[in-house]
């Protein structure tokens, strides 16, 4: 493949097209701020920046701390957000390489019918009436899946794999298919992708996922102004946290999505969580510094880790989550564990404060 030689006047910018060029997105920022993603959540919506196009959050926490539900939780906030605002040339895109098309389905059905889905996973229905119900409600979400799904049996070299350079086309595919934008994009989770063969040329082995893992960051980052929306994106923390408090307080660092320290570099907003009965058995009561807490079925710790244009960041929440509407909780009461990282404190401090926490 020949060599392209880029263009290097195109880095240049003069004091009055860099002048132009702010007040021009300060019009797009006024323009689009109903196509910003905010955070639904009582208490951190007010403190949360909503996301803007162009732009990328992510949500780190170790395997089974509720990442899914998180990112579920924005879809379906997020298509309230369109139908209210009659955004009808709009869609959320959501991309998962682990769950079933038939599995996300179940999810929906649930939350909608407010069921519990574990009790159709095994079997046992007893509302046909209001799962078909919440089918129809179904149809009319703007949400368009990528992903696999039983229904659709392929052979090996027949079913397109769903790594990233694969993805951006289905994207374009599916604007031009259906006229439509994306309002979003949401990605669970970034560590699932497949290897990426068009970019892995060259590369041993021993260092494909790691550098896949930066190289994908830092693509998904062109594609989200490519696209013009946010994409929310679900990472995978690493097993040993090193920007976690302590064991009793055992919530990601922003640095601590695995395999990549890029991943805290290039996101614009970072939501790091933890499950403490992922760590103790339910019901025993913990102590850590002026905190106390009984670990339960649906004790979450949210943390707004990043927030960069200098909003503030590492505020904490203590949440509860109700599982079957997916919904989250706050506790209304506060406990403090020493101030929080405020507007004024730099971005390495707001990143990397791992013992300076606002509790609410």
């Amino acid at each position: 493949m020949p060599i392209v030689k880029p263009d290097l006047d195109q880095a240049i910018y003069t004091p009055s097209e860099f002048a132009d060029i702010g007040l021009k997105d300060i019009q797009s920022i006024e323009a689009n701020a109903p196509r910003s993603v905010g955070l639904n959540i009582p208490g951190i919506r007010d403190y949360f920046a909503p996301l803007p196009p162009g732009r990328i959050g992510v949500c780190i926490a170790q395997t089974s701390n509720y990442k899914t539900g998180f990112l579920d939780f924005v879809v379906a906030s997020t298509a309230e957000q369109l139908n209210y605002q009659k955004r009808n040339d709009e869609c959320i895109i959501h991309i998962s390489t682990e769950d079933l098309i038939e599995e996300q389905a179940v999810s929906a059905y649930a939350r909608i019918a407010k069921v519990d889905s574990g009790k159709i996973a095994r079997g046992m229905v007893d509302d046909w009436e209001g799962l078909f119900q919440a089918a129809i409600k179904v149809m009319g979400i703007p949400v368009y899946r990528i992903g696999e799904s039983l229904s659709r049996p392929l052979k090996p070299d027949e079913a397109p794999m769903l790594y990233l350079s694969n993805i951006n086309r289905i994207i374009e595919r599916m604007m031009a298919l259906y006229h439509l934008r994306p309002a979003l994009v949401v990605l669970d989770y970034l560590q699932a992708l497949p290897i990426d063969p068009e970019i892995a040329h060259g590369i041993q082995l021993k260092d494909q996922r790691r550098l896949q893992v930066r190289d994908d960051i830092y693509r998904i980052r062109r594609g989200a102004a490519a696209f013009n929306c946010p994409w929310w994106i679900g990472v995978q923390a690493k097993q040993k946290l090193d920007g976690a408090p302590s064991p009793k307080l055992y919530i990601p660092g922003v640095y601590d999505g695995e395999e990549s320290s890029a991943i805290g570099q290039r996101c614009d907003r970072a939501i790091c969580q933890w499950m403490p009965k992922t760590m103790f058995p339910v019901g025993t009561v913990i102590e850590y510094k002026d905190l106390t807490y009984k670990v339960t079925d649906d004790l979450m710790f949210m943390r707004v880790a990043k927030q960069r244009r200098n909003f503030a960041a590492g505020r904490m929440w203590k949440l509860h989550i109700n599982f079957i509407e997916n919904t989250f909780v706050p506790e209304l009461a506060r406990d403090d564990l020493g101030g929080s990282m405020e507007e004024g404190d730099s971005e390495e401090e707001m990143n990397d404060s791992s013992d300076n926490e606002e509790m609410y």
